[in-house]
């Protein structure tokens, strides 16, 4: 990941920029991110994760600087009576163990005793992780085993375990399971492969890195040392990864893992890996191409192949998978004195002459005459006040020439601002798509196809310091310039057909929750929102490959919109308080109000799935509401007062109920098919994920 200021690359869990010192909040859950892009190179696609967050609370995101910051609490097992063995299980928190179930044989079986803190109160149905005192768990992706940490030091680093929820019996209860190793590191967090494999990273160290390790079901192996970045590939077959880093770059190295084969160099002076494509046989990385310009050059290799700058002067990949790369270059604008300045005193300055100083004789008059000659007298109270104009005048008249040093100095100096302009790279081609753009803002791009949006700054709604407010050349700080400037220009935001038309939207600021399907050839956002009332014009257009062929206002007056069962059915709300407000959904022509009092954060539906489900009548004091139904604008409630839900793969629900917040405990259920089944009492927490 690169610094989000500098872009000069950081290394893995460095919260802060080690060039420029910007803090980077964003960097551990790059760190955890599933093999191939990038957190900064994944910007919204139109799509949000459907679910819930938690309950009244800010979504969490997980930090590492050196101490752990120990996480969330593991919640993930899905749910499935009679399906596979992984489906058969739910793990929660009960009297601070950590709890499996078995559905199909209704059993429960304690997986670790004093698992949680006694006063530890987080309260999750969804989350990634499960932690406790110096102990943190997840699930494997596929669902059947549990990672177990226990000994977790400020480091960051504990024991590792893994159980297999189906070998979970009465008998082996407070097991923590197969020891994998000691020293492991959790974030990067540990894989388990294909061929039940395991890899991970021991003893991990900013300015040292760590060393990486595969388990296999015989032995552990080591495939290197001092690495600071790795991705596996889907199948698990080949792992890249960057060791000996100093000054941000390192050595680029792939190790195939189905056999003990020697390690292979692919580049030196490598800053990170890019992509990895899903076959695991090619990589995009990126090398310093200037480095005191902080650009860099885009390298691909492939087996079998030399390895090819793909192409250079590129300051931050935005977009990439294995078809289309977008990026931008940075350019350097000249900003003069008109585009710094708003002259509202260039009229008043012309006309100004110098003034003349007043002469104390011009004041004199003779009061007598003889042969001696005339007596005169100075009439000091005129002179006075003549010389009192001449002062203000002058003051007036040195202020001017203070500006017209500022105008002539700027002229001749214009400032030179970083600007961003925008390309695409595909089918062995780059091509410039638009300049000026803004380096950060809604960037969208479709599952497929060309399309995109991105925001462009409009240069003429730039902040400009008005010249009224210069009485001295010194006045005007060369830093405080760019700051004005980088920070002022409004964006709007700019709609890239598919057949390469530029098409402005409108202002950023005014367009929310914005959506597109798989190929943009539709696009539906609020406009002209206000967010201080949050309430906005809830619009559709219809795209072909060159232009917008119709607009459509679907609603007024609409807090927030969202998108379910790959864009058949919207879903926006009205009157909308505190996140809670009236629920409407929309399918094809129809539109319809469907609830009331629904929590906005509470909505989630399977794309193979008949229902949307939700909260209603949910109140903000206890944070509960009714767990209910909608399918084709009819709803059924399945049960009051739930406080979480989450909704399984076959569409089952699990959900918590009645649950006391002073003491963090309440009734689990599970809702399949036509029927409800209580799982447990006094749950704390649930994995889920």
């Amino acid at each position: 990941m690169d610094c989000k200021n500098c872009n000069t690359p950081l290394k893995p869990g460095s919260l802060f920029c080690s060039n420029c010192g910007t803090k980077n909040e964003d960097v551990i859950s790059e760190a955890s991110a599933a093999a191939g892009e990038e957190e900064e190179i994944t910007p919204t696609k139109g799509k949000r994760f459907f679910g819930l967050s938690l309950l009244g609370k800010p979504k969490l995101k997980i930090l590492l600087s050196g101490l752990v910051i120990i996480i969330l609490i593991i919640l993930g097992i899905k749910l499935l009576p009679f399906g596979s063995s992984a489906d058969n299980f739910v793990v929660y928190t009960k009297d601070n163990e950590l709890v499996s179930r078995n559905l199909k044989e209704d059993k429960s079986f304690t997986l670790t005793s004093s698992f949680m803190e006694d006063k530890q109160t987080d309260m999750f149905i969804r989350d990634t992780y499960l932690y406790g005192k110096d102990k943190l768990a997840f699930k494997s992706e596929d669902g059947k085993s549990m990672f177990y940490f226990d000994s977790i030091t400020n480091e960051g680093v504990g024991n590792l375990y893994l159980k297999k929820l189906s070998d979970i019996n009465e008998k082996k209860a407070d097991d923590k399971g197969t020891k994998i190793s000691s020293g492991v590191n959790f974030m990067p967090r540990p894989e388990l492969l294909d061929n039940e494999s395991i890899i991970y990273m021991k003893e991990y160290k900013d300015d040292e890195g760590g060393r990486l390790y595969v388990h296999t079901p015989k032995e552990e192996i080591k495939i290197d040392g001092e690495i600071f970045e790795y991705q596996v590939s889907s199948d698990g077959k080949y792992v890249y990864y960057i060791k000996d880093m100093e000054d941000g770059i390192g050595d680029l190295y792939v190790k195939e893992l189905e056999n003990d084969s020697e390690k292979l160099k692919i580049d030196t002076e490598v800053t990170n890996i890019k992509y990895l494509f899903k076959d695991g046989k090619k990589v995009y990385y990126a090398k310093k191409d200037d480095p005191s310009e902080f650009t860099y050059a885009l390298f691909a290799y492939e087996f079998g192949k030399e390895k090819n700058k793909v192409f250079g002067d590129y300051s931050l990949v935005k977009s990439v998978n294995e078809d289309t790369v977008v990026f931008t270059r940075a350019v350097e604008v000249k900003f003069g004195f008109s585009d710094l300045f708003e002259d509202d005193m260039a009229n008043a300055d012309k006309s100004l002459a110098r003034p003349s100083k007043p002469d104390a004789k011009s004041y004199q008059k003779i009061v007598t005459s003889d042969w001696y000659g005339d007596y005169t007298t100075t009439d000091y109270d005129a002179y006075y006040a003549a010389y009192e104009t001449y002062n203000n005048a002058m003051q007036k008249y040195s202020t001017k020439a203070e500006r017209d040093k500022v105008r002539n100095y700027y002229t001749e100096n214009p400032v030179e601002i970083t600007r961003y302009d925008l390309y695409q790279y595909s089918e062995g081609k780059e091509q410039k798509i638009d300049e000026n753009i803004a380096f950060d803002g809604v960037f969208n791009f479709p599952e497929k196809g060309s399309a995109m949006v991105y925001p462009k700054l409009d240069p003429t709604k730039s902040t400009k310091q008005k010249m009224s407010e210069v009485t001295y050349f010194g006045d005007v700080e060369e830093y405080r310039l760019r700051n004005m400037i980088r920070s002022s220009p409004e964006a709007n935001l700019i709609l890239r057909t598919s057949g390469g038309k530029n098409i402005e939207l409108g202002s950023q600021k005014k367009i929310k929750d914005l959506y597109g399907n798989e190929d943009f050839s539709t696009l539906n956002f609020l406009n002209d929102y206000d967010y201080d009332k949050n309430l906005g014009t809830y619009m559709e257009y219809s795209i072909d490959s060159t232009s917008i062929k119709d607009k459509k206002t679907i609603d007024e007056d609409v807090s927030m919109l969202d998108y379910y069962k790959n864009w058949s059915i919207a879903i926006y709300y009205k009157d909308q308080k505190q996140n809670v407000g009236e629920m409407y959904i929309r399918k094809g022509d129809k539109k319809e109000k469907v609830a009331d009092d629904v929590y906005e954060y509470n909505i989630a539906s399977k794309d193979d799935g008949d229902n949307i489900y939700c909260l209603t009548d949910f109140s903000t004091k206890d944070y509960s509401g009714k767990l209910t139904a909608i399918n084709n604008f009819k709803k059924t409630v399945i049960a009051d007062d739930v406080s979480d839900y989450y909704l399984r793969d076959n569409s089952d629900v699990l959900y918590l109920k009645d649950f006391n917040r002073e003491k963090q405990r309440g009734e689990l259920w599970l809702k399949a098919k036509s029927d409800s089944q209580k799982i447990d009492d006094d749950v704390s927490n649930v994995i889920s994920y």
